[in-house]
């Protein structure tokens, strides 16, 4: 959750930077409930991927308990890649020129 809500921070401050007053309040709350859903999913996934995992360890046990954690930390890696990806494709708007028309 932690991930997905810092994530709609920088998602929130494009939105107030290039959508009309009225068109950001329905923008913020779809990008803070997809943030919250995103959370919601990560989780599942992480949690039944490690519970699969476990599932089919055999050997030392050590070794194993942290074969399981790599294997849950894939889907959160990715998804914290995947934010960080699409940050370099946010684009800050060209300044204005003095005298033009609003």
């Amino acid at each position: 959750m932690g991930f997905a809500l810092a994530g709609s921070i920088l998602g929130l401050s494009v939105l107030h930077a290039h959508l009309s007053p009225a068109a950001t309040s329905v923008a913020t709350s779809l990008v803070v409930t997809a943030a919250f859903v995103h959370g919601a999913i990560l989780q599942t996934v992480i949690g039944t991927s490690l519970a699969a995992a476990s599932k089919h360890t055999v050997g030392n046990a050590r070794e194993a308990l942290f074969t399981v954690y790599q294997h849950g930390m894939v889907w959160l890696i990715g998804s914290v890649a995947a934010a960080a990806t699409a940050a370099f494709f946010f684009k800050t708007p060209p300044p204005e020129k003095p005298g033009a028309p609003a």
